[in-house]
């Protein structure tokens, strides 16, 4: 049905450039139609081509073939005003490794009108592959107002991620005691936040974390969890976290 409407929309104007030169008369009567005629069937002719383009949009991201979305997100993205198309858009940018072009892409749109957490996230992440460290300190600082105790309709998987990348950030700058703190602010939102308790790890910062006792945390899975390997390997990852969180450094 789409394809008729876009084969219609595009074969009437060399339909009508022959009434011009055939007569004065149908001159005047297109003049008088076009408008009409504009405002019917363009809203509805866009409108179909959005979803299209939206629906091309989000099957690409799946199968994971961002330039190919990136492709289809740039008309779609002069059609439609909707910032969901715009971070989609971003998305397939990065993943595209276009990593200015995705960071000016959100300063214009989403973090200039409607600032999200996912959208910080991404452009804090383009700063840091374009190793821009103090600007994405100073960008994820500016926003605090979107993971503070202000904040509304908060994600823990979410934040987490917010406080391990605040993490980074703070090693990066030589602020260890800062970063051990994000890290661990991370793995109590998500014991399974493997990054954040990677860096702890890895980066030597146990030592400068302050921990909490045990009995102010409970376990996030115990052994009856364990129906399957997946299971055991995810009992025993999120069993170090939790170990790191109650001061006691559980290896297996």
């Amino acid at each position: 049905m789409t394809s008729k409407a876009s084969k219609k929309l595009s074969l009437s104007p060399s339909k009508k450039k022959k009434g011009l030169s055939s007569s004065t008369h149908e001159l005047g009567n297109h003049a008088t139609q076009q408008p009409h005629s504009e405002n019917t069937i363009s809203p509805l002719v866009n409108r179909a081509m959005i979803s299209k383009l939206r629906r091309l949009v989000i099957e690409s991201i799946e199968l994971r073939a961002y330039r190919q979305a990136m492709l289809w997100s740039e008309p779609l993205c002069q059609l439609s005003n909707d910032l969901e198309d715009q971070m989609n858009y971003a998305i397939s940018l990065f993943e595209s490794r276009e990593y200015h072009l995705a960071l000016d892409l959100l300063r214009q749109t989403i973090l200039k009108t409607s600032p999200s957490r996912s959208a910080l996230i991404l452009a804090v992440q383009c700063l840091m592959t374009l190793s821009r460290v103090d600007e994405a300190y100073t960008l994820l600082e500016s926003y605090s107002h979107l993971y503070g105790s202000t904040a509304t309709k908060l994600e823990p998987k979410e934040l987490a991620q917010i406080f391990t990348l605040y993490g980074h950030l703070a090693y990066k700058l030589g602020h260890g005691a800062k970063a051990a703190q994000s890290y661990v602010k991370a793995l109590e939102l998500d014991v399974l936040q493997f990054e954040a308790f990677e860096s702890l790890i890895s980066n030597h910062l146990l030592g400068l974390q302050e921990g909490r006792p045990c009995h102010d945390l409970s376990p996030p899975l115990t052994l009856s969890h364990c129906r399957n390997g997946a299971d055991c390997s995810t009992f025993f990852f999120s069993s170090r976290a939790f170990g790191i969180l109650c001061q006691k450094h559980v290896y297996f």
